[in-house]
């Protein structure tokens, strides 16, 4: 159950490689539960983190998280979490477990009142740094490892037992108690330090599968050697560990690296064919540029209709830019309260949408449990004998045809998001003209959400899209 022996060596398998054949040819939904076998389950989440979240790294104080609840209840948008990104804490560099007094002078209970309100709360980890003497935890946390109380620094060592073990149950375990329903685990996590370099041929090993897999199953590991059990589902969001990852999700892909309709598109294709390693429960950046509230309102559609709905701020929506404004260099709009009003509707109807299908969506997830199959996952899953349910090319427009675009949503619903911008002036406040794109309607009878209209396919249909029009598919 760990990954270096009590020197702290990495323990590594006798062979470079260890080779799995999957031989199902068209057989996806098989190899899947073979994979299954193989690798283990996707877990079940609970069932608030498949709703509405909003994250933003900004020096965020307890009144203005409490404000963006408010906020949200006050134009009728449905929140579910909402994530601290890492300036909740005291810090000298990344790293901190200590709420800055600054922001959050009362945590316990400013929490407590968001809480109260059925929202699930978590917050950002950079564990790198280790364990500073400024921390409230710190002599615990030196006691639970026999350090020198005059030390300034507990340094982080992801080999050893002790140290970790004692960092989830001295440091962070006050924090679940008291703040935090789960851990967002970020990117500075000593992925090339802290004794996890190797002899192989990749001359390290990245600890983050290993920091999912230690707050994932916290619960299931103090129950079991300490006698603390609780019902607690345990979770983690965190970046890609690698192979096997699929046991502890959700994923968190990183910061969005431009406010593009191509960038948005590729999300579809990336989601959708990640259910081919079981990881199905990817979480990006949903944001849009303020100067192009289409592009925006079209991100967090693709958003809601997908593994999670997760709007993001990373700091380009404060200063100058809060509010409402049309910085095309620099704003950056996560709040849809600050959107033009019908916009904002659209947004609405939306994230609306992604609370009404919470029941199909946690079904979905109970079936991705038993059977490897991800909620989200590519059209030849179902239509493996269909040409037109696989990628046309593999060059480029990832996202921007039908064959990329589309995806399943579970088992009864197809889902062929917009990708493509309707060529109105981005800077007007009112949607206007339609979205013209193709969609390709597999074979049987399927409803189509917007217009009630049955279809029957397989055959392409172009459409003209209206803002707040989702090219949704029901099986009939």
């Amino acid at each position: 159950d760990w990954w270096a022996d009590d020197a702290g060596k990495m323990l590594k398998n006798a062979d470079e490689e260890d080779l799995y054949l999957f031989a199902h040819s068209h057989r996806f939904r098989d190899a899947m539960k073979d994979f299954r076998l193989v690798g283990g389950a996707i877990p079940m989440l609970p069932r608030n983190n498949l709703g509405v979240w909003f994250t933003r790294w900004y020096d965020w104080s307890a009144q203005d998280a409490y404000h963006l609840v408010a906020e949200y209840e006050h134009h009728g948008f449905p929140l579910d979490v909402l994530i601290l990104d890492m300036n909740w804490h005291k810090k000298n560099s990344w790293t901190g477990y200590t709420f800055d007094p600054n922001l959050w002078p009362q945590a316990k209970e400013s929490l407590g009142r968001i809480k109260a309100r059925g929202v699930t709360m978590a917050g950002n980890l950079h564990d790198d740094a280790g364990v500073s003497d400024w921390e409230e935890a710190f002599p615990a946390m030196c006691k639970a490892v026999g350090c020198d109380p005059a030390k300034k620094t507990i340094t982080t060592d992801f080999t050893s037992k002790q140290y970790m073990f004692a960092l989830e149950d001295v440091v962070l375990k006050p924090l679940e108690e008291t703040a935090f329903d789960f851990f967002w685990i970020d990117w500075q996590q000593g992925e090339n330090a802290h004794g996890t370099g190797q002899d192989g041929p990749r001359w390290k090993m990245n600890p983050t599968i290993l920091t999912d897999k230690l707050r994932a199953t916290d619960s299931i590991r103090r129950c079991r050697q300490q006698g603390d059990c609780t019902n607690k589902r345990g979770v983690t969001f965190a970046r890609w560990g690698g192979l096997g990852n699929h046991r502890y999700q959700h994923g968190f892909s990183g910061d969005v690296a431009q406010l593009t309709w191509a960038n948005m598109a590729y999300q579809t294709y990336f989601s959708a064919t990640a259910a081919n390693v079981g990881y199905g429960y990817w979480s990006h950046d949903i944001v849009g540029p303020a100067h192009d509230p289409e592009l925006t309102a079209r991100w967090v559609q693709v958003g809601a209709f997908s593994g999670l709905m997760r709007s993001h701020d990373r700091g380009m929506s404060g200063g100058g830019c809060a509010g409402w404004g049309l910085d095309a260099g620099s704003c950056w709009v996560v709040n849809p309260a600050y959107l033009p009003w019908a916009w904002r509707e659209v947004v609405r109807e939306a994230l609306l949408a992604r609370e009404e299908l919470l029941p199909y969506t946690y079904t979905g997830n109970r079936v991705a449990f038993e059977t490897g199959v991800s909620f989200v996952h590519p059209m030849y899953y179902d239509f493996p004998e269909e040409a037109a349910a696989y990628p046309a090319s593999m060059d480029g427009d990832l996202g921007q045809n039908p064959s990329t675009r589309q995806y399943m949503l579970g088992d009864d619903m197809l889902v062929a998001p917009v990708t493509v911008p309707s060529g109105c002036p981005t800077a007007d406040a009112e949607p206007c003209g339609l979205a013209a794109q193709d969609v390709w309607v597999p074979p049987g009878d399927w409803v189509e959400a917007h217009t009630g209209q049955v279809l029957t396919g397989p055959k392409t249909v172009p459409r003209k899209l209206h803002a707040e029009d989702v090219p949704l598919y029901v099986r009939a």
